[in-house]
């Protein structure tokens, strides 16, 4: 809905109109890149304003490169289990995303919205609430270490 306060900033007059009656004109080398995951509330009158790009997340991202980003991103004391979780996650994923595509094949998921993607993107969050530990950790040692006087 935060949209449609763009759309005088859309038009050929480029002013934004902000909630306290002051405007803001935008220059001519400026420009705005809006980026949603949704058009649903959105009025025809934003969307003839606008240039709009369709990426597909599947298509962008598969599900493994979601997975191996995640693996990049954990905190330096769980290198040594990186491949353990990796090889647990080899091993789990293509049973559990077969049950998920059978699953929805026969119409008995709850929320049509869910996809693969969405399977690993809360599996990841899920891990996540494991490793919490290992992120505090990791920060206290670097907290500790930046306090220690250089020599």
């Amino acid at each position: 809905m935060w949209v449609e306060n763009l759309n005088s900033i859309l038009d050929d007059n480029r002013k934004m109109n902000l909630p306290n009656g002051e405007t803001i004109k935008m220059s001519d080398g400026m420009c705005l890149l809006l980026e949603t995951d949704s058009l649903v509330n959105v009025t025809p009158a934003t969307i003839s304003r606008c240039g709009l790009v369709f990426l597909s997340r599947t298509e962008i991202n598969k599900s493994k490169q979601v997975f191996n980003q995640y693996l990049l991103r954990l905190p330096p004391n769980l290198s040594e289990s990186i491949k353990d979780i990796e090889n647990q996650t080899n091993y789990l994923m293509p049973e559990a995303l077969d049950v998920f595509n059978n699953e929805k094949k026969r119409g008995n998921l709850l929320l049509s919205g869910i996809d693969e993607h969405w399977l690993v993107q809360n599996y990841v969050k899920l891990l996540d609430s494991f490793f919490q530990g290992y992120w505090i950790e990791f920060i206290r040692g670097q907290l500790q270490n930046s306090d220690e006087p250089s020599q």
